[in-house]
């Protein structure tokens, strides 16, 4: 799928940068990368959060993806989609029932096939370059300080419950470090789980499960995955989210 990037000057000096992606196929235009870059060469800023998202565009709005505070939902002006029957549409961001690392995208009729994210538009405003430097750089500083940057993982792995901490609570129940295969809990953020042993797919969903029953038994807290399961698991009816669900990508950059 082709990719552009293009500005427009609208009458309230804002400006649209629209990208061609494919959600469903993980994307064409990194958001981490194009995001900060248009901020950053441009001038422009509501897109620094981006930084710390390193997914697409189109999967970044079909999950509500948000890191510091902001979220897609925030800057979001309108949707280019392709729906189930093949038709494109455009749709305001007021349409897409947006909610904490969710939309309606997420949520296609019983087995109906589910709208595919082919370019958005966000609306980004005029920003002393310095300043625009300085959030990204916060926001670079930031992450060294508290993530595990540099090993292969999905970002956050669990929502945040309300009030409080994935990554809290995963360390409280003392599961940092516990690993099945190649894959582990993060010793810098219990919310991440990663691939340092070249572990599969099942290694690093057989370790969310141990976290989420875990978590529930000590705490009472039904953690909710935030990245996707995707595939055919023959044990998918026991899964704590209910999918028939490799996993694909983060949708947030805190947790």
């Amino acid at each position: 799928m082709a990719v552009r990037t293009k500005t427009e000057r609208s009458a309230a000096a804002t400006h649209t940068w629209s990208s061609a992606t494919g959600s469903s196929a993980g994307g064409h235009v990194n958001l981490a990368l194009e995001g900060t870059a248009f901020d950053r060469q441009e001038a422009l800023t509501g897109a620094e959060f981006a930084l710390a998202i390193p997914g697409s565009l189109g999967g970044a709005v079909w999950a509500n993806a948000g890191a510091h505070g902001t979220e897609i939902a925030d800057i979001l002006e309108t949707v280019d989609l392709v729906t189930a029957d093949g038709t494109e549409a455009q749709l305001p961001a007021s349409a897409l029932g947006f909610g904490y690392r969710d939309s309606r995208l997420k949520h296609p009729a019983a087995g109906a096939l589910g709208d595919v994210v082919i370019s958005a538009s966000l609306r980004l405003s005029p920003e002393d370059p310095e300043v625009v430097a300085i959030r990204l750089d916060e926001i670079r500083r930031w992450r060294r300080e508290h993530q595990p940057l540099g090993i292969p993982s999905a970002g956050s792995v669990f929502r945040n419950p309300e009030g409080d901490s994935a990554g809290r609570l995963i360390d409280a129940a003392g599961l940092k470090g516990r690993r099945i295969g190649g894959a582990v809990v993060s010793e810098k953020h219990a919310n991440w789980i990663l691939n340092d042993r070249k572990g599969t797919a099942t290694d690093v969903r057989d370790l969310a499960d141990i976290v989420h029953a875990v978590v529930l038994d000590r705490f009472g807290v039904d953690l909710v995955p935030e990245v996707e399961f995707v595939g055919d698991w023959p044990d998918a009816a026991d899964r704590p989210d209910g999918q028939a669900s490799g996993v694909a990508g983060p949708a947030g950059g805190g947790g």
